[in-house]
């Protein structure tokens, strides 16, 4: 019997110094949460943005600068002041491709709140772009003096636009050849994929995308509106060398009048 609680003793004294060893080395929840620095960003989606030599406006976008992570959930005690940078890796010329279009570089969190009374404004220039190519816009949110109370960076401390400029060459605006609909056809990238507003020949309007071979001039009709419920079928479907555009023996699966049909789109 002694020797069973000299036994339990010992695994008693083994557990409370491994609690002693696991307590020096890991902060406890309430200190971990209490050391967490505040985290400041932007709503500024990062993302990708596709121009085509028709687009000539600037493109405008607006975000927040805000915390978007808290100490035990709670707003800072103090102000806190970030400012943007162009990171080094950024490509596009500031200025010319791109502007950062507010009065201020600092954006003041007030203490006790969530948002800058300030936003962030950028504005892209699509035509100052290179077609064929991408350009990366890449814009920090850092603090005005580094602090271990505040930190910033990925993901919502840095926004990165992936600006790709091209010219599709089936982009455009189409009639048909079976009634008097017009047919606008624009890029979903610079990968040869496009959307074309209105399938030929329904009275209502509904989309279709397709890719494009421009190696053969073969057409992939890979979407439309009602594909889930009512699948497109077709027998060829290419372009020819004045860019008209033929859709060979399609049908549309339970719409009875819809078949066999042959369509010619041509640009204008």
């Amino acid at each position: 019997m002694k020797k069973t609680k000299l036994f339990i003793a010992a695994i008693l004294v083994s557990f409370a110094m491994t609690s002693c060893l696991v307590d020096d080395e890991r902060p406890s929840l309430e200190e971990g949460n209490a050391n967490t620095p505040y985290s400041v960003g932007t709503d500024i989606e990062s993302g990708s943005y596709i121009f085509t030599p028709a687009d000539t406006e600037a493109v405008k976008i607006d975000g927040s600068v805000l915390l978007v992570g808290m100490t035990e959930g709670t707003y800072a005690p103090y102000d806190i002041a970030v400012k943007y940078e162009i990171d080094p890796l950024n490509e596009a010329t500031e200025g010319t491709m791109f502007a950062i279009t507010n009065t201020t570089n600092e954006f003041i969190i007030p203490a006790g709140q969530e948002l800058s009374s300030d936003m962030l404004n950028l504005e892209l220039y699509p035509a100052a772009f290179p077609t064929g190519e991408i350009t990366k816009v890449i814009i920090n949110i850092v603090p005005v003096n580094p602090s271990a109370n505040v930190q910033t960076g990925l993901p919502f401390g840095k926004i990165q636009l992936d600006v790709e400029k091209c010219d599709p060459p089936l982009s455009g605006t189409y009639s048909n050849d079976q009634n008097g609909n017009l047919v606008e056809i624009t890029p979903l990238g610079c990968n040869n994929t496009y959307r074309a507003n209105y399938l030929t020949p329904f009275s209502s309007i509904y989309w279709w995308e397709f890719s494009h071979d421009p190696a053969t001039g073969n057409i992939v009709i890979t979407d439309w509106q009602f594909e889930g419920s009512n699948p497109l079928t077709y027998d060829t479907a290419s372009v020819d060398a004045f860019g008209n555009i033929t859709v060979v023996n399609a049908d549309v699966a339970g719409v009875a009048w819809y078949l066999d049909l042959t369509w010619t789109l041509s640009p204008l």
